[in-house]
C-alpha cells in the first residue's frame, strides 16, 4: 500500500477482533508513566524509574508487534523528532562500553530510550477514537491533584511527601509529590501551556474542556508556593508563548496584537505575584547567593567537559567524577549541573548534545509546521501547547535539571504523542504504509530491541530491590547473615551491578574485624579485598569500594599503602570531608598527631556543625599538648 497523509477510518480494511483492546493495551502501559512518575517523587530513583522503563518499553513492544499479531499491514507514523531522536539513542548505547561506569550508562540509556519508546507508541495508538483527548485529560488531572495535594500540605503546615519529610532545607516550601519543589514547578508550568491551549481549542470536547479550566484553576497558587523562581517564570512565559503562536496563526494584524498585549499580561502577573507573594519574593531577592552556586557549578562542568570534548565522560557518570571538578558548599555534591545542556555535554560530549539539540530542533520545528500550517483549527492550537510545554522544559533547563527527572520527561512526551497522534489521524503529519517485507523486519528488530530493553531493565530493578529493600533493611535490623543473603542473591541476579558487591565487602569487612581467629580473619580481608576489586571493574568511580580497600589495608597491618589510599581520598572527593575524618583517623593510628589534628581542623570547615568531629579534634590536641601518645586503636 503506498504511502499516505491520512489514516484511514481503519488501518487495515476488515479490522481484526480484540484489536481496539490489545492498541488500548499498549497505550495505557505507554501512559502509565507519564501518570505514576510524578506521584512517585517525580521517578528518581530506581525503584519506580525501573518499573516505569519496563512498562513503557512493554508498550512499544506491543506496538511494533501488530504486524504478527493481526497479518496485516499497518500504519507507521513518525511525530515530529523521532528520526534525529533514534539517532541520539544510538549514539548513546554506542557510548556504554567506553563510559566511567557502563553500567550506570546502560541505566541512562533505558530512561532516555524509555521515553523515545512511550513518546513513539503514543503518538501511533492515540490518534484512532478521541483516545488522544484521554490522554491529555488524564495528564491535565494527575498535575491537577498533585497541585491539589500542595494546597492541603500548604493548610496543614506540614513537610510530609507522601510517606516521608522533605529536606529542612527546602523549609516550608511545597511541592505536591515532589521532594524539590523547583521540579514539581516544572511539571506545572509545563501543564499551564498545555491547560491554556486546551481552553483555546474549539471542538475538543466539554470533558477536557472542564478539566483543562480545573487544571488552570489550581495550578497558580501551589505554583507561587513552590517559591520556585525558574518554575514561576516558565509559568509566565509558556501559555503567552503558546498564545502569540496562536495569534500568528489568525494573521499579522493578531500578531501585532498579541506582541503588544501578551508581555504586557506577562508584566501585570509578574507584578501582582511580586506584591502578594511574600516568600517567591524573598526568594527573588536573594538569588544571587543561588547565583553563584550555580555558576560555581557550571565552571566546574565546563571543566569537565573540556577534558572530555568529543565523547564525553559518558551517560550517568556526572556524579561519579563531579568531585574533581566542582567545589561546592560544605559536605555537598553536585549530582546535576542544573544545567541539562552543560550536563549532557559532559556525559555525552560535542557530539551528543549537538545530537540532542538537533533533535529538539526538529521536534520545535515540526510543531512550529503544524501550527502555522495546518488544515484544523483543533491541531494548530494543540500543536501551540506543545510547543508552550516545550519552552517550559527548555527554559527551565537553563538552571535546572527536568529533564533528567524522569517523572517530568515523560509527562512531556506523553502529552507531545498525543498531540502528534490527531495530527497523524488527520493527515497534518504523514504516516506510512510500509511493505510487508519491510514492515516485518521493522517488527523484528524493534521486538528484539524492546525484549532486551525490558530485561535489562528487569534484572536491574531486580538487584535494586535486592540491595535497597531487603540487605539495608536487615543490615537496619542488625541481621547480618540476612544482609549477606539479600546482597548474595542480588548479585547473582544481576552479574553487572555493583551495589550488592559494595554491600558484601562492608560485611566481610565488619566480620573481619570481629574474628578472633587470625587465618579466618585474613580470609575475610582477602574476600572483602576481591569485593572491592571486583566492585571497583564494575564501578571505579564508587568511593564506597576505595574507602573498604584503604580499611583493609589499614587492618593487614600496610599502613603506608593505606595512608596512600586514604590520601587519593580525600583528594579525589574533596566534598565529603568525613574521608578526612578517616585520613585523620589512620594518621591517629600511626601515632603522627599533629597531621591527624590539620586534618580534622580541615574538614570541619566543610562540617562545623559535627559534634562527633569535633570532640575527637579536643582529645587529639590534649594529646599533642601532653607530648603525644599511644596510636587509637580505633577510628571515629
Amino acid at each position: 500500500m503506498p504511502d499516505s497523509d491520512q489514516v484511514p477510518a481503519d488501518w487495515i480494511r476488515r479490522r481484526p477482533a480484540g484489536a481496539n483492546a490489545y492498541e488500548l493495551t499498549a497505550l495505557w502501559l505507554a501512559v502509565l508513566p507519564a501518570l505514576l512518575g510524578p506521584v512517585l517523587f517525580g521517578a528518581v530513583r530506581l525503584w519506580s524509574i525501573l518499573p516505569l522503563c519496563i512498562a513503557a518499553w512493554l508498550s512499544f513492544l506491543l506496538l511494533v508487534l501488530r504486524p504478527f499479531i493481526f497479518g496485516a499491514e499497518v500504519p507507521w507514523s513518525e511525530p515530529p523528532g523521532t528520526l534525529t531522536g533514534l539517532v541520539f539513542l544510538v549514539y548513546v548505547v554506542a557510548r556504554i562500553p567506553g563510559a566511567v561506569a557502563p553500567y550506570e550508562a546502560m541505566l541512562r540509556a533505558l530512561m532516555i530510550g524509555a521515553g523515545w519508546a512511550a513518546y513513539i507508541t503514543v503518538a501511533n495508538l492515540a490518534g484512532r477514537g478521541g483516545r488522544w483527548t484521554w490522554v491529555l485529560g488524564a495528564i491535565l488531572f494527575a498535575a491537577a491533584m498533585n497541585g491539589a495535594y500542595a494546597w492541603t500540605q500548604h493548610m496543614q503546615g506540614s513537610r510530609a511527601v507522601l510517606w516521608i519529610q522533605r529536606d529542612i532545607s527546602y523549609g516550608m516550601r511545597m511541592g505536591g509529590t515532589y521532594v524539590c519543589p523547583n521540579h514539581f514547578a516544572n511539571l506545572l508550568a509545563m501543564t499551564a501551556a498545555l491547560a491554556v491551549a486546551v481552553l483555546a481549542t474549539p471542538e475538543v470536547g466539554w470533558t477536557l474542556k472542564v478539566i483543562a479550566a480545573y487544571a488552570a484553576l489550581v495550578i497558580p497558587w501551589p505554583l507561587v508556593l513552590s517559591q520556585s523562581r525558574s518554575g514561576v517564570a516558565c509559568a509566565v512565559g509558556a501559555p503567552v508563548l503558546t498564545g502569540g503562536v496562536i495569534a500568528a496563526r489568525r494573521g499579522a494584524k493578531s500578531l501585532f496584537v498579541a506582541l503588544l498585549g501578551l508581555p504586557v499580561l506577562a508584566v501585570v502577573v509578574g507584578a501582582v505575584i511580586w506584591t502578594q507573594a511574600d516568600d517567591l519574593r524573598g526568594r527573588l531577592e536573594r538569588s544571587s547567593d543561588d547565583w553563584r552556586w550555580r555558576s560555581e557549578m557550571w565552571r566546574g562542568t565546563i571543566q569537565m567537559i573540556r577534558d572530555a570534548p568529543v565523547w564525553g565522560h559518558g551517560g550517568g557518570s556526572f556524579h561519579l567524577v563531579d568531585s574533581r571538578y566542582v567545589r561546592l558548599l560544605p559536605g555537598r555534591a553536585a549530582v546535576h549541573a542544573h544545567n541539562d545542556y552543560l550536563h549532557v555535554g559532559a556525559e555525552y560530549g560535542l557530539v551528543g548534545l549537538a545530537l540532542a539539540l538537533i533533535t529538539g530542533l526538529a521536534m520545535v520545528s515540526g510543531w512550529l509546521r503544524v501550527a502555522l500550517r495546518s488544515r484544523h483549527e483543533k491541531n494548530a492550537r494543540l500543536a501551540a501547547g506543545a510547543l508552550g510545554m516545550i519552552a517550559a522544559a527548555l527554559a527551565q533547563s537553563f538552571v535546572d535539571f527536568n529533564l533528567h527527572i524522569f517523572g517530568n520527561s515523560l509527562v512531556l512526551v506523553t502529552a507531545l504523542g498525543a498531540i502528534a497522534s490527531l495530527s497523524h489521524a488527520t493527515g497534518d503529519l504523514r504516516n506510512r504504509w510500509p511493505p510487508p517485507r519491510i514492515g516485518r523486519g521493522v517488527a523484528v528488530l524493534g521486538g528484539l530491541i524492546a525484549l532486551g530493553a525490558i530485561a535489562l531493565a528487569v534484572r536491574a530493578w531486580g538487584a535494586h530491590v535486592g540491595v535497597e529493600w531487603f540487605a539495608r533493611r536487615a543490615l537496619e535490623r542488625g541481621d547480618d547473615a540476612a544482609a549477606w543473603r539479600a546482597a548474595q542473591r542480588a548479585a547473582a541476579w544481576d552479574p553487572h551491578a555493583w551495589s550488592p558487591l559494595l554491600v558484601q565487602a562492608d560485611l566481610a569487612l565488619r566480620m573481619a574485624q570481629t574474628e578472633p581467629d587470625p587465618a579466618k580473619r585474613n580470609q575475610r580481608l582477602d574476600e572483602a579485598a576481591a569485593l572491592c576489586d571486583e566492585g571497583l571493574r564494575r564501578n571505579p568511580r564508587e568511593p564506597g569500594f576505595a574507602h573498604l580497600r584503604a580499611q583493609i589495608l589499614s587492618l593487614q597491618g600496610d599502613d603506608m599503602a593505606a595512608l596512600e589510599a586514604f590520601r587519593q581520598l580525600v583528594a579525589e572527593y574533596p566534598n565529603r570531608p568525613y574521608f578526612r575524618v578517616r585520613l585523620a583517623a589512620h594518621f591517629d593510628r600511626m601515632n603522627r598527631l599533629d597531621e591527624a589534628v590539620a586534618e580534622l581542623q580541615e574538614a570541619l570547615k566543610w562540617m562545623p556543625e559535627d559534634e562527633h568531629a569535633r570532640r575527637y579534634l579536643r582529645v587529639l590536641q590534649l594529646r599533642v599538648s601532653a607530648g603525644g601518645g599511644r596510636p587509637a586503636t580505633s577510628a571515629p
